[in-house]
């Protein structure tokens, strides 16, 4: 997902705080990870930066490190006590890593599906900040107050709980929600042959009037965009 964070990012908001996640850089850096080692304060920032989204990083220690390692070359070496430092530093200052805290101003709110995928490469692209939530778990709209920016990539089904946690949010804390394509079309379970847009009404939107050029709309304290 272009960068290191990018995937990191991803992966966290994936992982919902508990499923392990780890992580291996490969070619995230200059050249490949079988001829090109990171060097000692890459190492320590990789490190640094899977910690800081609960990861666990895996020292690829194949190929040419490997052999000097064996060799003793004084490089290699290096970056080895490089590695040990960082994690001396972790394990010191454990509290520094424990139970985070989001400053993202945006979130995706995802599916199951990688409809998402190629929107995330675009944020992370542009070194944006934001973080994933999945239209699987409950709105926990003490979590939605901390962003400004919702976008829903055509997720769905999107529960009528969600839709309505959705609205207040836009509504009473004035955030700003950008809908894609027929996000809110399905909700959970079978179909019905009028189904509609949950999110019709505070979109402007109906199966049978959708718009075909993007729509912004004022609602309450905030604003909802809808992106054909």
């Amino acid at each position: 997902l272009v960068t290191n964070a990018g995937l990191l990012r991803y992966n966290y908001g994936v992982s919902e705080g508990w499923r392990p996640v780890s992580m291996e850089y490969g070619e995230r850096h200059y050249g490949d990870r079988m001829t090109t080692p990171l060097k000692p304060r890459k190492w320590q920032l990789a490190i640094a930066e899977a910690a800081m989204y609960h990861a666990s990083f895996e020292v690829y220690s194949e190929g040419l490190l490997l052999r000097d390692l064996y060799f003793g070359d004084s490089r290699a070496l290096e970056g080895w006590r490089a590695i040990g430092a960082y994690n001396a530093f972790l394990e010191k200052n454990e509290s520094y890593y424990t139970n985070p805290h989001t400053v993202a101003p945006v979130a995706i709110l995802c599916d199951s599906t990688d409809f998402a995928v190629s929107y995330l490469n675009q944020l992370s692209e542009h070194n944006l900040n934001y973080d994933v939530i999945f239209n699987y778990q409950a709105p926990q709209e003490d979590l939605l107050r901390r962003y400004r920016v919702l976008v829903l990539p055509n997720t769905n089904p999107l529960s009528p709980e969600w839709c309505a946690a959705l609205s207040r949010w836009v509504q009473d804390d004035g955030g700003a929600l950008i809908s894609v394509q027929d996000t809110s079309l399905f909700s959970p379970g079978p179909a019905a042959a009028n189904q509609d847009f949950g999110l019709g009404a505070l979109l402007g939107i109906s199966r049978q009037s959708i718009p075909e050029s993007k729509q912004v709309r004022a609602r309450g304290r905030g604003s909802v965009t809808y992106l054909s």
